[in-house]
């Protein structure tokens, strides 16, 4: 069973000090059974979202890096992570335009993560998900040395 909706909106962090971490989780409206590489993914994702294409890379090494020492990836999650962070925006922009369209009355809360997402789009277009596949797997490898 995964989580399915990680972000921002849906964590509760302690930021008081050096011992910043998340304390609690919410919102478990999504949860399915599924492969837990979509859990880091979507979590990624969404810790991407509103970064320079730099400090959103670097998130998505922080977050891969400390994930894959406490929960392993294989070398097959490793292969599709990229193309899952940038499949669950590319789903939170086309649902959150759906949605809005039959409840416009939500639109401020439904582009919170649509509006910032189309940009994630336009930024990270060029990427070969093949070549990321080897980049994070030369990040990870070369972290445990």
């Amino acid at each position: 069973i995964i989580h399915m909706d990680l972000n921002d909106c849906n964590m509760l962090v302690n930021a008081v000090g050096k011992d910043k971490k998340v304390i609690a989780i919410f919102d478990f409206g999504d949860c399915k059974r599924s492969c837990t590489v979509f859990d880091i993914a979507i979590c990624i994702a969404y810790f991407m979202l509103g970064q320079s294409r730099e400090d959103g890379l670097r998130s998505m090494n922080q977050i891969l890096k400390s994930y894959h020492k406490v929960y392993p990836l294989t070398d097959d999650e490793l292969d599709i992570v990229w193309v899952a962070i940038c499949s669950r925006i590319l789903v939170s922009v086309i649902t959150s335009a759906a949605k809005i369209a039959a409840n416009p009355e939500n639109e401020k809360y439904l582009l919170v993560h649509a509006r910032p997402g189309r940009k994630f789009l336009e930024q990270y277009s060029d990427i070969d998900p093949m070549k990321m596949s080897k980049r994070i797997k030369q990040m990870l490898y070369d972290s445990r040395l």
